[in-house]
């Protein structure tokens, strides 16, 4: 957390996750996608959105997000 206050880079590092976590928030819920016998797409990108959501989760605490991080693995 000192190193998001001093340190520029980890500051825009931190934005981007922001942004990234933002642009997850207005997408529509993953569901189950099957392309064949294959969830690898779905997989992917619920790796990715819990990964940037959890990060921002950390740093800010904030319900909203801890909310949508729910509402992602119960959808999936």
């Amino acid at each position: 957390m000192a190193r998001l206050k001093s340190d520029p880079v980890v500051q825009n590092y931190y934005k981007a996750m922001k942004l990234n976590a933002m642009d997850i928030q207005i997408k529509p819920l993953l569901n189950r996608n099957m392309v064949g016998r294959r969830l690898l797409g779905t997989s992917r990108e619920m790796l990715y959105r819990m990964i940037v959501l959890s990060m921002i989760y950390r740093v800010d605490k904030d319900s909203k997000v801890l909310k949508r991080i729910n509402d992602e693995i119960s959808a999936v």
